[in-house]
């Protein structure tokens, strides 16, 4: 939602939308299937137990620049370029051309996957947790393959206060993937392709599976953002969530920058390193 070193900024959007009463959706287009209200329902009947383990991750085979070419390489600023407007309350630095294009391949302007791809991992996951805010933050990688800033390899381990520990993983290097799971004291969940499966330690007791239901769809969020509008209701993706979200991703990198474990201030609201 905000510039990973900006979380009082999503946090400020949290309050003022809540102060304001006014619907914010925020564009996690996963969370638009219905499929993890199903499992939620299933996973607050304790069909697995205290959740204690989680794992994902996201991979592909790639560089994050591929999709943000330089149509015009001798681009300059101009009256159709303006670079003081782009830099925004970013650092100010002399102009660039791949800068301007390929913003993402930069700290001043992105996170790389942890704040642009396994946001769109764990925020569903998030959903079906029922977590708040985290204790602390670890997060690891590095630049191995590719010609940029942010890293290209990224892994974070987020503790809550009461549980679980969540795995996050992620290369741009390699796209063999890992499976979802979340491990409890009962049982498992876990991501097939054609959905969830829910797997019980007990096998007199049934296992579930919960089909897939327009995963990804981004009209199905837009059509609950305006139904949303209209009845009042609470958003599939609210930005309460987002920001709860982008507290441990943002905590991750700056862990990974700093070579320090991040804890979060429940109270104040604030990361701290």
């Amino acid at each position: 939602m905000t510039h990973w070193t900006q979380f009082h900024l999503a946090r400020t959007l949290a309050e003022e939308a809540e102060k304001h009463q006014r619907i914010v959706q925020v564009g996690t287009q996963y969370m638009a299937d219905d499929a993890y209200a199903q499992a939620h329902d299933l996973l607050q009947q304790g069909v697995i137990g205290k959740i204690v383990h989680v794992q994902a991750g996201f991979f592909r085979r790639g560089d994050w620049g591929e999709r943000m070419e330089v149509p015009d390489p001798n681009a300059k600023p101009g009256p159709d370029l303006d670079w003081e407007q782009f830099l925004g309350d970013a650092p100010k630095v002399p102009y660039s051309v791949s800068r301007f294009f390929q913003w993402r391949l930069f700290l001043d302007y992105a996170g790389g996957p942890v704040t642009d791809l396994l946001v769109h991992t764990y925020t569903p996951l998030f959903r079906l947790l029922d977590v708040t805010w985290p204790q602390r933050v670890m997060g690891g990688g590095g630049v191995f393959q590719y010609d940029r800033e942010v890293p290209d390899t990224f892994n974070m381990m987020i503790d809550y206060p009461e549980g679980p520990s969540v795995v996050l993983m992620n290369t741009l290097s390699n796209f063999t993937p890992c499976q979802t799971f979340l491990r409890g004291t009962e049982g498992a969940l876990s991501f097939k392709e054609g959905g969830m499966e829910i797997t019980r330690h007990d096998a007199e007791k049934p296992n579930h599976v919960i089909r897939w239901q327009g995963m990804g769809s981004t009209e199905s969020l837009w059509s609950n953002f305006i139904d949303c509008v209209h009845s009042r209701q609470r958003p599939l993706s609210p930005v309460d969530v987002g920001a709860m979200v982008q507290a441990p991703l943002n905590m991750a990198l700056l862990s990974y920058l700093e070579n320090k474990v991040a804890r979060f201030d429940p109270q104040k609201q604030e990361i701290i390193l």
